[in-house]
C-alpha cells in the first residue's frame, strides 16, 4: 500500500491534466503525436512515471536554458515505409519528399541531443542504417521543391530530352497553324 495512491477525476481536473492533454493534441505536429496525446492517460506505474519524467525534465531544463526545441511537421510515413518493403513496389514523389523530411529531422535531432544534457534522449533515438546514403539517393532524384531531377539517371535524361523535343515540335506546329 506504500506506493499506491487513490487519484480521483476531480484531482486530474484540478491539476489541469485534461487542459494539458488538449493543448498537446492541438499543437502536435504529426499524426502519431496527435493520436498519442489524444489517448494520453495518467501514469500510475512508478517506474514508467520516473522514466517519462526524466525525458520531460531534460526538455524542460533545455527551455530554462532558453534553448529552442526543434519543431517540424511530419506526415505519417508508415504506409510509405511498408511500400518500400515490397519488391517492385512504387512510391510517389511526395512520399520520397516525406522520407527526406523525416531523415532531415532525424539528423537535426541527433545534432540537438549531442550534448551531455540529453543523456536519456540520446538513448531513445534509434540509429538508422545508412541515413546519409538514403538522403543522398533521394536528393539525387528529387530537388528541394519535390520536382524530379532530369539528370537523376541516363534513362530519365533521355525521357526529359524527348519531352522537351516534343513540346518544341508542338509549339512550332501551333505557331505554323495559327499563322
Amino acid at each position: 500500500m506504500q506506493d499506491k495512491a487513490y487519484i480521483g477525476n476531480s484531482f486530474i481536473d484540478d491539476v489541469g491534466f485534461n487542459y494539458i492533454r488538449e493543448w498537446l493534441v492541438k499543437h502536435a505536429n504529426c499524426k502519431e503525436n496527435h493520436n498519442y496525446f489524444y489517448e494520453l492517460t495518467p501514469i500510475y506505474n512508478k517506474i514508467k512515471l520516473n522514466k517519462e519524467l526524466t525525458s520531460t525534465d531534460e526538455l524542460f531544463k533545455s527551455l530554462i536554458r532558453k534553448e529552442n526545441l526543434i519543431s517540424t511537421t511530419l506526415d505519417n510515413i508508415s504506409n510509405t515505409l511498408s511500400s518500400l518493403k515490397i519488391e517492385g513496389g512504387l512510391i510517389e514523389i511526395r512520399e520520397f519528399s516525406e522520407i527526406r523530411n523525416m531523415l532531415n529531422y532525424y539528423f537535426n535531432l541527433k545534432k540537438y541531443f549531442k550534448g551531455n544534457q540529453f543523456k536519456t534522449w540520446k538513448k531513445i533515438i534509434n540509429p538508422i542504417d545508412n541515413p546519409k546514403h538514403i538522403l543522398n539517393r533521394i536528393e539525387k532524384i528529387i530537388d528541394k521543391d519535390s520536382n524530379i531531377n532530369p539528370t537523376a539517371s541516363k534513362e530519365l535524361s533521355k525521357i526529359f530530352q524527348l519531352i522537351q523535343k516534343t513540346e518544341i515540335q508542338i509549339e512550332e506546329k501551333m505557331r505554323y497553324e495559327l499563322n
